[in-house]
């Protein structure tokens, strides 16, 4: 990629590499892999908006982390920047989807094999019961702990060890919480996006002039 990208007409967002691809039906192996690669303008949007997937990244324990440079440590050492109430809206959000998927969708593939085996549909469960935890969390401190705190309860859920009566009881409770951390959380509203942008800019300078290319 070239500087071309990031100051000139061409655009690049992101990359998906799979290994095991969704159509095959299959269940990934310790082999497969599923690899996203954002461009740092998208990367840095995502995390000023608490999605999940994204927020989660700033929490990764240290002997998890196979590789970082200078600039990924830069983002981690920000993370207070990203950290905001949106987290509320963007996780509660995905988590009532999960719970609208897990009872409504026509399942197929190994959906259908988890509710065949199980009763329900054990993915969209845990992750129902997950993002209520890492919201109230993230709500209330400010962090998400990785690995879980409830990562043993979260694992009878994938192994489908508990009711699907027990995980929507539970949910309720959970989002309860969730709501009550909401109003009593200390966090900023939104995400400092005049500190993001200049820590954007400051990143690509540095990095394209590091190149030779500015």
């Amino acid at each position: 990629m070239d500087i071309d990208y990031v100051v000139g007409t061409k655009r690049f967002e992101q990359h998906e590499e799979r290994t095991n691809k969704t159509s095959s039906g299959k269940k990934n192996s310790k082999d497969d892999r599923d690899v996203t690669i954002y461009s740092l303008t998208k990367f840095l949007h995502l995390s000023s908006q608490c999605n999940p997937n994204i927020i989660e990244v700033f929490f990764a324990p240290k002997n998890c982390i196979l590789y970082i440079n200078e600039y990924g440590q830069k983002l981690l050492d920000n993370v207070k920047l990203f950290v905001s109430k949106v987290a509320y809206h963007r996780f509660s959000g995905y988590a009532y989807s999960q719970e609208r998927k897990l009872l409504t969708k026509n399942p197929i593939g190994l959906r259908k094999e988890y509710i065949e085996k199980f009763g329900y549909d054990v993915k969209f469960s845990v992750h129902l019961i997950r993002l209520y935890y890492e919201c109230i969390e993230l709500l209330t401190s400010g962090r998400i702990t990785l690995p879980h705190v409830q990562r043993r309860f979260l694992l009878n859920i994938k192994q489908g060890k508990v009711a699907l009566s027990e995980i929507l009881e539970e949910a309720k409770r959970l989002k309860e919480l969730t709501d009550k951390a909401y109003v009593e959380s200390k966090l900023r509203y939104s995400a400092d996006h005049e500190k993001i942008n200049n820590l954007q800019k400051e990143m690509l300078l540095s990095f394209w002039r590091e190149k030779g290319q500015l």
